[in-house]
């Protein structure tokens, strides 16, 4: 068991740096707009209990309006997010594309030329070019799992100041939703 966590972990390792060295720049990119990912939907809430709080205490009409010019700006800054998420991800695939083909041409001069059209030249290429893709997801999938833990205990922090119990019960019902919705969804 011990030797399966220890594989585990170097794999897990060794799929970050792979990502990381494909390309530095939209690997940290990638990794800012994943926490960006995980704090707008609390951003948000807070300024509708901001709103709502203004309105039922008529309190002041200038800090509700600066409340909804925020909320719009917050609104503005998640499509920009999500347009600079495809973005980055459609360069990042780019990036990918042209480090997987600078090794296999680096593969292909290497090759005996006895070799090169073989069943079996083909067959190994296709089973590594696979490979490349479950490296990947990999690393995002483990990237999507911290923006999850982000949100939790952001959740478990704002719903804990109301009630600790509270707040224990909604990390109880909450795992099993990040679980099935990372596995399935």
């Amino acid at each position: 068991m011990k030797e399966k966590i220890k594989f585990a972990a170097k794999n897990i390792l060794y799929s970050i740096y792979f990502s990381f060295i494909i390309s530095k720049k939209f690997f940290i990119y990638k990794c800012i707009l994943l926490i960006i990912s995980a704090v707008f939907p609390f951003i948000n809430a807070w300024i509708w209990k901001e709103i709502l709080n203004e309105i039922s205490s008529s309190r002041n009409i200038q800090t509700l309006v600066v409340l909804l010019c925020v909320y719009i700006f917050i609104s503005v800054l998640s499509q920009l997010h999500s347009s600079l998420d495809e973005y980055v991800q459609m360069n990042y695939d780019d990036a990918i594309s042209v480090y997987k083909d600078n090794k296999f041409i680096d593969l292909y001069t290497r090759v005996d030329l006895n070799f090169f059209d073989s069943a079996s030249m083909n067959d190994k290429i296709n089973i590594a070019s696979g490979g490349y893709g479950a490296l990947l997801d990999l690393t995002w999938m483990l990237f999507g799992l911290f923006s999850a833990l982000i949100s939790l205990i952001i959740s478990f922090y704002i719903v804990s100041s109301y009630s600790v119990i509270i707040g224990l019960l909604t990390i109880v019902f909450l795992i099993p939703e990040f679980i099935y919705n990372r596995w399935y969804a």
